[in-house]
């Protein structure tokens, strides 16, 4: 009887090490077993050949109840989006990155509702890739739109393409800065939109300083076109732009239009080529007299006479 009780003993220790064996449990290679990288991480089935980012996003290393992340490759990267499109906004998170990270061989879905700080450290994202995906959509560029009290910080971005000629609100960094600030960064590429359009960001509604267009075109297929910003109804404040700058009319240097009393326009150099129908200056083409402009340069390499495309040079001085 011991020896029967001894040969069902391992009976039952085999069958135990099947099940678990069958289950995955020792080894996790079926992507689950409780393992969190896999839990947030879905690449699809042709993970090689999807031409989107935000088919690949790694976003294991995101906690809700964590108030600091540190991100060092595109799949990462692309987690923001991932996440923003799965309703998450970064309101009180801070994303640094600790690497350049180059976004070239897939196309990137711009980051929508942006409410966190994204903190660059002087890295540089390059290769951003972005095409109009549907007609009569708006708000296209690196983000979607920057939410209040949203920040950008010290990033620096190369090589960049953002094609969308139908859309209004079209820019580099954010399609639409809602009451956030982009500080201390740089563009160097193309963008093309229908109106609104800007190196750094389309429409901007919040805050703008020590911004870099570095080279690039700015193209609006309509009206309001600028080399920072293509519309600003706040504030635009030590920003340099060496951007070519084309659209039909009201086109600038810096930007395409500033107004409503909000509209602070300060301490900005223009030098890149600006080429469009009146009003057209080399700072900006339109400025509203409730505006604040001032301490602004523009070079006579902007083929432009006037600072402003309505006919003055207030708070603007024409450099050679």
């Amino acid at each position: 009887m011991l020896r029967d009780r001894k040969f069902f003993s391992v009976l039952l220790v085999l069958a135990v090490l099947f099940a678990v064996i069958i289950s995955g449990g020792c080894g996790g290679g079926g992507g689950g077993g409780g393992d969190p990288y896999y839990d947030d991480y879905y690449p699809p089935e042709d993970y090689n050949n999807s031409s989107y980012w935000i088919d690949v996003a790694d976003t294991s290393w995101y906690r809700a109840e964590l108030e600091s992340f540190t991100i060092t490759t595109p799949y990462e990267l692309a987690g923001i989006t991932r996440l923003a499109y799965d309703g998450e906004n970064f309101a009180g998170q801070i994303i640094y990155l600790a690497s350049n990270i180059s976004l070239a061989g897939r196309e990137w879905t711009p980051i929508k509702n942006f409410a966190g700080t994204l903190y660059g450290q002087g890295y540089t994202i390059s290769g951003v890739t972005v095409s109009e995906s549907m007609s009569g959509e708006n708000l296209y560029g690196f983000i979607k739109n920057l939410q209040e009290n949203a920040l950008i910080s010290d990033v620096k971005f190369t090589d960049l393409y953002v094609y969308a000629p139908e859309a209004q609100n079209v820019g580099g960094i954010s399609g639409a800065n809602d009451h956030g600030t982009i500080y201390n960064c740089s563009v160097n590429g193309d963008v093309t939109g229908y109106m609104g359009v800007g190196l750094i960001v389309g429409g901007n509604y919040g805050y703008i300083t020590n911004c870099i267009a570095n080279g690039g075109t700015v193209n609006s297929h309509y009206r309001l076109a600028g080399g920072i910003a293509g519309s600003s109804y706040s504030t635009v404040s030590d920003c340099t732009s060496y951007a070519y700058v084309n659209g039909d009319y009201e086109v600038g240097g810096i930007v395409g239009e500033s107004w409503t009393a909000g509209g602070v326009l300060t301490n900005c150099e223009a030098y890149g080529q600006v080429s469009g129908g009146s009003p057209a200056g080399g700072v900006a083409g339109k400025i509203y007299s409730s505006s604040i402009i001032s301490g602004n340069k523009f070079s006579s390499s902007t083929g432009q006479y006037y600072g402003i495309g309505t006919g003055s040079n207030e708070g603007c001085e024409k450099i050679n």
